[in-house]
């Protein structure tokens, strides 16, 4: 319970922070056209060089720049665990299957039931973005140096260049460039699958990866965690006299497209998906997991929801228990249909207004580097966020702008994530009923109680 606690006090923190920051990044917004238009702009000239020059700028060598150098560090920090977060969340997810050997056929089913809930989702947020794309929803306003020669390049490229890409010639190289995580995912696939066909002669390389995957998880969980709150406030009061409320408004495009799919999925697509397959009621669905999507956007963490979801699941729901404890761990391992739909509306958000066209293809390669990024992430706060990363410059989109709005959706992302927690437990809850009734051991008569 005091662990419990301890996470909901950060999740607090962060919801905190990012309301203050918001608060006195407008009042410095307000105050910077103030003293500019009133002809102070000498006084604002001072506050820029303490706390938000970029001091890597010419001309900026005695600046100070307090917020800058926290925003940089903060995101080259989340950067640099980016490719030991993608390798050993992803090979361990794989490598872990191997406990399909003991529950053959639920573990079929219940692979069977995640992709399922995966295709869904990832079709319900390309919808969402080409609607949003086509109707202006989401406008091209931000403009970066450089930006439009990276654009035509892409533009005129086979997308099918990237499946040549994923296979890395050199080993070293891949594992220590961001802009390569396609190549890390077919590393770390294979290495995952090696170590499960592999397993009583890989214990070392294995011990190795989860002694990897220990310290990446531990790393994050600092910056994030405890380096989060502070970090967030500082970039949002940053965010907002930098960039102007004209650029900040694109991403409240983005979050409000988001959280309509995250809840429409959450409150409508489960229970009838759920009702569906296993003839049950959905009111009952919805009703009896509706505490368990809360206490997951409270805690922000679906390792902290684990309990509540399996005593919901057994007690309340009528799944089995052994269809329940194969399902729920291995769900909160690889099961992240939030995550998938927030890092598609994310991306084409994204590429479209640093003006990218998302075309079909792209669209494919986004599901699956979207799906496969999403399996891989681990059940700890703020992970998503940090994996769309891989996802953006996995499908090619890693322009200057591209990074730039990485950055600015990174400040304002908290609401999102913590909704995207609510569903990814919630689709765990899903497919243990729809397992359990492929089973038939789904108790309906306590589900429907």
């Amino acid at each position: 319970m005091g662990r419990e606690q301890k996470k909901l006090s950060v999740a607090n923190q962060m919801l905190i922070a990012m309301a203050a920051g918001i608060i006195v990044g407008i009042i410095m917004m307000l105050l910077k056209s103030f003293l500019i238009n009133g002809g102070n702009e000498k006084i604002w000239s001072m506050i820029d060089w303490l706390l938000f020059a970029d001091i890597t700028a010419p001309g900026n060598a005695t600046s100070i720049g307090l917020f800058y150098i926290i925003k940089t560090l903060f995101i080259a920090g989340l950067q640099f665990g980016i490719v030991p977060l993608v390798l050993t969340s992803i090979s361990l997810s794989l490598c872990s299957l191997t406990d399909t050997a003991k529950l053959g056929r639920i573990a079929g089913k219940c692979l069977a039931g995640f992709l399922g809930f995966y295709v869904f989702g990832a079709l319900i947020a390309v919808a969402a973005s080409i609607v949003a794309i086509k109707t202006g929803f989401f406008s091209q306003t931000i403009a970066v140096s450089g930006t439009a020669e990276a654009v035509v390049e892409y533009s005129v490229a086979n997308p099918l260049a990237i499946l040549i890409k994923a296979v890395p010639a050199n080993l070293f190289v891949v594992l220590t460039n961001n802009r390569s995580i396609v190549a890390v995912i077919f590393i770390a696939v294979v290495l995952g699958l090696c170590m499960n066909f592999m397993r009583d002669e890989l214990q070392i390389v294995r011990t190795l990866v989860e002694d990897l995957s220990k310290i990446t998880n531990k790393y994050l969980d600092f910056i994030v965690n405890k380096c989060g709150p502070v970090c967030i406030f500082c970039m949002l009061v940053y965010t907002f006299p930098v960039f102007g409320m004209e650029q900040i408004t694109p991403l409240l495009h983005y979050m409000l497209v988001t959280f309509i799919c995250l809840i429409f999925y959450l409150f409508i697509m489960y229970p009838l998906l759920v009702s569906a397959y296993c003839k049950v009621n959905p009111l009952k669905f919805l009703k009896k997991t509706f505490k368990v999507a809360m206490w997951a956007f409270a805690t922000n963490s679906s390792a902290a929801t684990f309990p509540l979801t399996r005593k919901t699941s057994v007690t309340e729901l009528g799944c089995s228990e052994e269809v329940a404890d194969f399902v729920l761990p291995m769900g909160m391992t690889i099961n992240m249909n939030g995550t998938t739909i927030e890092h598609i509306i994310a991306v084409a958000f994204i590429a479209t207004v640093a003006g990218y066209e998302v075309t079909p293809l792209a669209y494919l390669t986004i599901m699956l580097l979207a799906i496969g990024s999403s399996a891989g992430t681990p059940a700890v706060p703020n992970a998503g966020t940090v994996m769309l990363y891989a996802t953006m410059t996995g499908a090619g989109f890693n322009s200057d702008v591209c990074i730039l709005l990485y950055t600015l959706l990174l400040t304002l992302n908290k609401p999102i994530d913590m909704t995207v927690v609510s569903l990814n437990v919630v689709g765990d809850a899903a497919t243990a009923c729809v397992v359990s009734a492929s089973e038939n051991s789904l108790n309906r008569q306590l589900f429907e109680s």
